[in-house]
């Protein structure tokens, strides 16, 4: 069927916008209506739904519709939110919604004390952020400037203020913006079309890596009490996990070089200081290398028992975690691997089981989509120009699929998804037809080990080639990254430090660890972060290609495809989040 949308942009008078454009030449009758909009329209939009049938009989009386126009409307058919995620950044409209906790009356002191501390660890500069609405626990305000007096009449410290304003809200969306953008415009109108007269208004919204549906109503009621869990480098959480260790009274050991060092014995013991200004770097300070403990098993146990380690967390892709399965099976062999061990995922590659996500993964597709920019507005001005943009991922097309629907591509090949010379020919028709109608640049995205035949040398007989390298792993760790990696850090040490005191007998030295959920990988699955025990993980791993045997991000290529003006069948992958569940965990 025919669907009719108004989509409505505005802030907080959603009321007013709204019967402003139902009095409008246009008017809003026959429409489906999506809003677009902010956290402070939420009350509002349902406001409207409420004064809808007065609206109805105001317009009635004054002659602006007929009575059969109005039997029509007694109700307004459907109102669908679609915000853009609630994350910690608040890319969309800056904002962060967290639950508030005002500052005690001696903030004062106590800020004074920890600027003094930092400045005895050698930390010589000290930023300070201060949310615009900051109040103390009396309600009294807590604004920048009061902040630098206090600093600068206590401390005596050079203290200087920069107000961000307005200048937060430019620049380049994000990768993770343009595809919650793909993902809930898409979902916003499926929705449309799946929902009746009576059926009651719904948010769209991402939990976890999910899309869900939630009750107008039940987002409005308790919007102070929304937390989503997002998912940040590896450095980020290497830092989060060794402040955290200390904080609790934890000796912290970092490796050099993975497993190769940890055979040598190179490990430092870590201290607050020692990882000052890490979440800002991309990389990892630690030294990494793609090697497995099989062959060093001896070794690795053997410095294990020397340094009396309790508990392992290891931060990394595909290695990590097959490395971690190795260890967890030699346990019946070497009685020093008996101890708790977690992994934390960090690849661009996505190519882990047992979660949707890992670290990294968002700074490389970010990284992909602004070298895609650049590439395609250096053909601004030229005509019938082709481009092919190969990026890393082995067998995984995540990569190349997020960052081609991100960009704006035209199509992605991949490796999960098999393709042949024919699909490739019907590329190069698409192609000549859109140029036909104007359109001077075309753009396809593909993976490096999509099909050992159909290479991009091969391709790049039909097309242009723009290659790309390992500049896609470089960049700085976008904001979502380092979250995820502080806040999975934070939970592995919690999760390791409890496993510990149960497994291991600190007067004997004897660790008991063996149960499988003692060898855990800790990832976000669907809504929720969970810890999953890498043996049944094994289940679900194809070992010779290094992927998932299920991939959510498949469900999606659909959606790339249609945007791309193709033939493609998009079923609907948001879930409907009943009322007792009302609060996002």
């Amino acid at each position: 069927r025919i669907l009719k949308v108004k989509i409505i942009s505005f802030c907080a008078v959603a009321d007013v916008s709204l019967k402003a454009c139902l009095h409008s030449e246009f008017g809003v009758f026959g429409y489906q209506i999506s809003l677009r909009t902010s956290d402070g329209s939420l009350t509002g939009a349902n406001l409207f739904r409420q004064e809808w049938p007065g609206l109805v009989k105001d317009l009635l009386a004054a002659g602006r519709i007929t009575p059969e126009k109005a039997q029509q409307c007694a109700n307004i058919q459907r109102i669908i939110e679609a915000i853009d995620s609630v994350m910690s950044t608040a890319q969309s409209h800056q904002r962060c919604f967290v639950i508030e906790w005002p500052a005690p009356t001696d903030w004062p002191d106590v800020l004074c004390k920890k600027l003094q501390t930092m400045r005895a660890e050698g930390q010589r500069l000290n930023i300070i952020i201060v949310a615009e609405g900051a109040i103390d626990r009396e309600g009294k305000a807590i604004t920048a400037e009061i902040v630098r007096g206090v600093v600068k009449s206590t401390l005596h410290y050079d203290t200087r203020v920069t107000v961000l304003g307005h200048v937060q809200r430019g620049g380049s969306p994000s990768a993770f913006d343009r595809l919650l953008g793909c993902r809930m415009g898409a979902e916003a109108v499926l929705a449309l079309m799946e929902m009746t007269p009576e059926s009651e208004p719904c948010v769209v919204s991402i939990d976890g890596n999910l899309m869900v549906r939630v009750p107008l109503m039940q987002c409005s009621r308790r919007i102070s009490k929304l937390s989503t869990k997002i998912p940040a480098s590896m450095n980020a959480a290497v830092r989060s996990f060794v402040r955290m260790a200390i904080y609790h009274h934890c000796r912290v050991y970092g490796v050099q070089n993975s497993f190769e060092g940890l055979a040598r014995g190179d490990l430092k013991e870590m201290e607050w200081s020692d990882v000052n200004n890490w979440v800002m770097h991309g990389g990892s300070f630690l030294g990494t290398q793609k090697q497995l403990p099989d062959k060093s098993m001896p070794e690795v146990a053997a410095v294990l028992a020397k340094f009396n380690i309790h508990a392992i967390l290891l931060v990394g892709g595909f290695e990590a975690y097959h490395s971690c399965l190795l260890l967890s099976r030699a346990r019946s062999i070497y009685p020093s691997l008996r101890i708790p061990m977690c992994i934390i995922p960090c690849t661009i590659s996505n190519n882990i089981p047992g979660t949707s996500l890992s670290l990294g993964s968002d700074t490389a597709v970010n990284e992909i989509c602004h070298m895609i920019d650049k590439i395609k507005q250096s053909a601004t001005g030229t005509k019938r120009r082709v481009f092919i943009v190969e990026t890393m991922g082995g067998y995984c097309g995540y990569l190349a699929t997020l960052s081609a629907l991100a960009s704006g591509a035209d199509n992605a090949y991949i490796f999960e998804e098999k393709f042949g010379v024919l699909d490739i020919l019907e590329d190069v028709k698409v192609i000549t037809k859109k140029m036909e109608m104007g359109v001077q640049r075309y753009l396809i995205v593909r993976c490096e080990l999509a099909n050992r035949n159909y290479t991009t040398e091969f391709v790049k007989q039909l097309f242009a080639e723009e290659g790309k390298g390992h500049a896609q792993q470089g960049g700085s760790p976008t904001p979502f990254d380092r979250n995820l990696g502080t806040k999975l850090a934070a939970r592995a040490l919690e999760y390791l430090v409890t496993q510990a005191k149960e497994a291991v007998n600190l007067k004997t030295g004897v660790a008991s660890a063996t149960n499988a959920d003692t060898a855990t990988l800790l990832g976000l699955r669907g809504r929720r972060v969970v810890f999953t025990p890498v043996e049944e993980l094994a289940l679900e791993t194809d070992f010779e290609h290094r992927l998932p045997k299920e991939q959510w991000w498949l469900k999606v290529r659909p959606l790339l495809r249609i945007l791309a003006k193709h033939d493609s069948i998009y079923e609907a992958e948001s879930m409907a989040v009943p009322e007792c569940e009302g609060e996002i965990n």
